[in-house]
């Protein structure tokens, strides 16, 4: 048996890309199984989300009061266009539209994360996860975990650590938010893991109840799906071009450069691991070329989500099996399922 990891990196409006993917995955798998009543949470053992991927990966593992997930992946779809309603929309005029303040309105952000995740705590979400996010009170990356030993992050709210994941400095507020005497004030998390895949690895590691069930985690025994949020194509500048270039074009550049080194790196150590212990079939790295929709991640027009929307159809038009092959991956390590495979 293999332990089923599934990651989401962070991507703003981009979010939608992986979200449709996994529809199709699990619309595959309810397909293959003949049971319209599971979900693709039953087949994965740990999940992990940075920013728009935790919104996805949360809700995937966020219960209902009958302690069943909340959402299906079509619902969750629904809910990223709820989410991109009030992200990135309307600028927030008491903060001159940014200049003295966050540019967007902190209140539509923060009512949706409480309706999406209502109360929930991290320790009731319905699968181990872990969430990227940067401290600034305490000047620290952070790894919201949520079953393991240290249980230090179980009592907060998912929906606090998701909008902390979530908050894009001076575009959306940082979350403040204390667990006793631990107090944190929490950034986006793709300042340190826009691409989630070797924190879950680790992570999923030092989980008692995987650790219990399959003794000793490796890549030979981990199946780990790596969903990214649409590649771009990047433009490449001379020293002609940049020599003259203010502190605001710089800090745009840097900007880009950080979120596109937290997702390669990651990718990159990720490979080479499952590499190393000739285990390179179990690592799946999904990442399609963003085409026709915008690569801007503020873009959450209505007009840009349908554009991503099919960017998102077209990769799975040309990819079906690949997908078809991760579908049965995951019903082959169910118990449940297994001999239908």
């Amino acid at each position: 048996m293999k332990i089923r990891i599934l990651t989401i990196d962070g991507g703003g409006a981009k979010g939608i890309v992986p979200a449709i993917i996994l529809q199709y995955i699990e619309n595959k798998i309810i397909e293959i199984t003949g049971n319209p009543r599971v979900y693709l949470s039953d087949f994965l053992d740990f999940i992990a989300g940075t920013a728009s991927g935790s919104l996805t990966s949360t809700m995937l593992i966020t219960p209902d009061t009958n302690g069943k997930p909340a959402y299906k992946t079509g619902e969750i779809i629904d809910n990223l266009f709820e989410f991109a309603s009030v992200y990135y929309q309307k600028k927030e005029w008491k903060t001159l539209w940014g200049l003295l303040g966050a540019a967007y309105p902190q209140e539509q952000v923060n009512n949706k994360h409480i309706e999406i995740f209502d109360h929930w705590k991290m320790n009731d979400l319905l699968l181990p996860t872990a969430i990227p996010g940067y401290d600034i009170l305490n000047r620290q990356p952070v790894i919201f975990t949520n079953k393991d030993r240290l249980d230090r992050y179980g009592n907060l709210f998912a929906n606090d650590v998701v909008r902390g994941s979530c908050a894009s400095p001076g575009w959306i507020n940082p979350v403040e938010f204390r667990d006793g005497i631990y107090k944190n004030v929490i950034i986006n998390g793709n300042v340190i893991a826009n691409n989630p895949s070797m924190i879950a690895y680790i992570e999923a590691g030092k989980t008692p109840s995987l650790i219990e069930k399959f003794k000793q985690i490796t890549p030979n025994n981990t199946l780990l799906i790596s969903l990214g949020a649409g590649q771009t194509k990047f433009t490449g500048f001379s020293v002609d071009k940049v020599k003259r270039w203010n502190k605001g074009k710089w800090f745009e550049l840097f900007t880009s450069i950080n979120i596109q080194s937290t997702t390669v790196i990651p990718e990159y150590q990720t490979r080479s691991l499952f590499k190393s212990y000739d285990a390179e079939e179990n690592y799946i790295r999904i990442d399609p070329f963003i085409q026709i929709g915008s690569s801007q991640i503020m873009n959450t027009s209505n007009h840009n989500m349908k554009n991503l929307l099919q960017d998102a159809y077209n990769y799975i038009e040309r990819n079906t099996t690949i997908l078809d092959n991760i579908a049965e991956q995951l019903i082959k390590e169910s118990i449940i399922y297994k001999s239908l495979i």
